[in-house]
């Protein structure tokens, strides 16, 4: 039996790093974009450790789905503009001053 290989992977630019185990035959380098399961819904990560020793709970965690793809990519960017449009629209139509510290769209949301 083959000892698992787990990576840590980052949500979010500043967040925590969450560890995913990488099945057997997919090949992962430090910042490849992966996409993984998450009590949130499949989320888009960067890749920031490639190999953990030790991880917590090791019994608990999850492999990842695949590489992200070209596409994953392009949605991901699409999604950051629709966000920022929806933020401006938010400001003009309620008329309000705000300072936005994150926004997010996420498939079926709108």
């Amino acid at each position: 039996m083959t000892e698992q290989s787990i990576i840590g992977v980052q949500l979010s630019p500043v967040g925590k790093i969450y560890h995913f185990s990488v099945p057997e035959g997919i090949h992962i380098k430090q910042e490849d974009w992966v996409l993984v399961n998450t009590a949130r819904g499949r989320q888009l990560g960067r890749v920031l450790v490639t190999s953990v020793e030790h991880p917590h709970n090791a019994d608990e965690i999850q492999p990842i789905e695949r590489i992200a793809t070209e596409q994953d990519l392009e949605v991901k960017e699409k999604n950051a503009v629709v966000e920022q449009s929806l933020v401006q629209i938010l400001v003009v139509v309620a008329n309000i001053q705000m300072r936005t510290l994150k926004t997010e769209v996420k498939k079926g949301s709108l």
